[in-house]
């Protein structure tokens, strides 16, 4: 692009010379300069380039001149574009109250495939969850082999002793010489849920996958971790991966062959079991060049990937890493879709796979 804009330069005068125009001093022309510059420091053109400006001339005068008698014609602009803004104001509220009556009214219907779980009024994220979990009733030692969390069950015990009430850090270290209560979990491989909406856009889905079959596919998202947290920006949240997607028993294996309820403190909602990245990062030089943050896998603790469990209405959104190729990256693996997050060390979360993560994915 700078090459093509140099060229420009030195050609430029031909125009003036040949008497085709009598100066170059229009705004396109003069925009072109800042191109190459606004690019790397914003990575597009939108709004900052004069197609805004042509857009609002035609908006503003070019339609509003044609709807006129061409008479004391600026009255009549006036309240031409009133009127219009008028209609664009009522068909935005009208979508909006369309838009919740279905949503009440898919809550209410039990006979869809899917329906809405963990709703967030602060977050205004819906969850959608099979009917009937992917894996029903399979094996811990299962679970641990096809996901490839070894440890899952050790911290599963932990999980469990620290929601119990009163329970102490001795506590949930005494808790893995106990045995589970519970050899089988309900696992889901995936479920759909409607982000934060930005620029009232309510058609945007997001899916999550934490599926064993055909090599495995375990997505990394967005997750909120902190008070700072919002819809938009790295604040407040951290880069993980999605590994196991499974419900707890609402029953539990008692003496013998009896069974019990499970304890009242126990979620009953669907849970996420994340492996933990580093908290995003950017230097100067990368946010000069793709502007995108960067994350690492942490060091194991007692031969543990640093992990937790949440609920599904802590994830914001999915995101997309990209492999950073660098001196230390491995010669002797050939990474694939299938085990690049498994092989590569440090990342760059992809902030150009979509609109909406242009939008969101950014350190402020």
């Amino acid at each position: 692009l700078q090459y093509q804009l140099n060229l420009w330069h030195t050609k430029k005068a031909s125009f003036i010379d040949l008497s085709v125009h009598e100066d170059l001093n229009i705004p396109k022309f003069h925009s072109l300069q800042h191109y190459v510059e606004m690019i790397r420091f914003f990575g597009c053109t939108d709004n900052y380039n004069t197609e805004m400006f042509e857009r609002l001339h035609i908006d503003f005068a070019k339609k509003g001149w044609r709807a006129s008698n061409k008479r004391d014609e600026f009255p009549q602009m006036t309240k031409w574009l009133a009127r219009q803004e008028n209609v664009q104001s009522f068909n935005k509220e009208l979508s909006w109250i369309l838009e919740r009556q279905r949503f009440q009214n898919s809550s209410l219907n039990s006979t869809t495939s899917s329906f809405p779980m963990d709703s967030s009024e602060a977050s205004n994220i819906r969850l959608f969850l099979p009917k009937e979990p992917t894996a029903p009733n399979k094996t811990l030692s299962s679970i641990e082999l096809g996901h490839r969390v070894p440890f899952f069950s050790s911290n599963l015990k932990r999980y469990l002793a620290m929601l119990k009430p009163g329970s102490n850090r001795r506590d949930v270290e005494d808790s893995l010489y106990k045995q589970l209560p519970f050899n089988h979990l309900d696992v889901y491989y995936s479920f759909k849920f409607s982000p934060e909406t930005l620029d009232e856009d309510s058609t945007l889905m997001d899916v999550v996958k934490a599926s064993p079959l055909k090599g495995g596919r375990f997505d990394t998202v967005v997750v909120l971790t902190g008070d700072s947290a919002e819809a938009t920006s790295f604040s407040g949240t951290r880069i993980g991966r999605v590994k196991i997607l499974f419900r707890l028993p609402s029953q539990l294996s008692l003496i013998g062959s009896h069974k019990g309820p499970s304890p009242t403190w126990w979620p009953s909602t669907v849970l996420a079991y994340i492996e933990w990245y580093s908290p995003p990062t950017q230097t100067l030089v990368d946010q000069s060049t793709h502007n995108m943050a960067c994350v690492h896998k942490l060091p194991l603790i007692d031969g543990i990937v640093p992990w937790s469990i949440i609920p599904l209405s802590n994830i914001r959104q999915s995101c997309m890493l990209i492999p950073r190729h660098d001196r230390n990256s491995s010669k002797h693996t050939i990474w694939t879709s299938s085990n690049v997050l498994d092989h590569a060390t440090h990342f760059l979360v992809n902030n150009w796979s979509s609109l909406y993560t242009y939008k969101t994915l950014y350190r402020e």
